[in-house]
């Protein structure tokens, strides 16, 4: 456990370092050399010393960093190191440390951040292309509730039987979603383009709306049939998801 607390102490202490001058220290610059001064020295204390003098840090440390290259560094950075952190500590614990009741909740934390991360990001990457604004922000806004859910089912905070309908609704809706939001990202005048994208949503719906309905009654429907067309609408998502793209690639040229 004592290698995963410095991986996390160290991704905790970067991310705050990388956080916005204004809303971490104010507009004092005295405070913000003292802050690095300790940072430095707790980078010390953790054995980190190597990263006092490295030519990405130095900068940040120094507070000679440009405010506009900053602005972009820093979620990058924070987000990178969070990230290889967290697998750091994940990796640690398969090998060397003891799996016990603690360790199964971090990683299925780890696990549910990473699931809920990519749908989310799905729905950034068109909200950031300035399209169906309203679309991405409800995709990304069941990402994040779908992940607070499924946080309190780990750590135990609410019992999973009350809610296990509601979270699986949340990664089914998360999942269309995400898929959805990255078929919107292709814009094209071509008619045949656009007929594909409205059938492939529609199919994307049809699917989900089914799996919906199947947990809602507990997975205990009998039909037969159900199950099959089930199958056969996912078969024409995933046909339409590829083909999409192929057309409107032929079409631009």
């Amino acid at each position: 456990m004592f290698l995963q607390h410095r991986f996390q102490l160290f991704s905790a202490l970067i991310a705050s370092l990388l956080q916005p001058s204004g809303q971490l220290f104010g507009d004092n610059k005295q405070n913000c050399c003292s802050f690095n001064s300790l940072t430095l020295s707790i980078l010390h204390n953790l054995g980190w010393t190597h990263l006092c003098l490295s030519p990405s840090l130095l900068p940040i440390l120094n507070g000679t960093f440009a405010t506009s290259s900053l602005s972009t560094f820093k979620p990058t950075v924070a987000a990178v190191l969070s990230g290889l952190s967290q697998n750091g500590a994940n990796t640690y614990l398969f090998l060397i440390g003891s799996f016990g009741d603690l360790e199964v909740k971090i990683l299925f934390t780890t696990l549910v951040i990473g699931l809920f991360s990519l749908t989310g990001l799905c729905g950034s990457i068109l909200f950031n292309r300035g399209r169906f604004i309203n679309y991405s922000i409800l995709s990304m806004c069941t990402s994040v509730i779908g992940f607070l859910l499924a946080a309190v089912s780990i750590w135990e905070i609410a019992d999973i039987g009350d809610i296990w309908k509601a979270l699986i609704i949340l990664i089914v809706l998360s999942i269309a979603f995400a898929h959805s939001s990255l078929i919107l990202l292709i814009d094209s005048e071509s008619r045949m383009v656009n007929v594909l994208l409205v059938l492939t949503h529609l199919f994307i719906a049809i699917v989900s709306l089914m799996l919906i309905v199947l947990v809602i009654d507990e997975f205990d429907i009998s039909s037969e049939l159900y199950y099959r067309l089930i199958g056969v609408f996912a078969i024409l998502d995933v046909l339409g998801t590829i083909v999409t793209p192929i057309v409107h690639k032929i079409t631009q040229e």
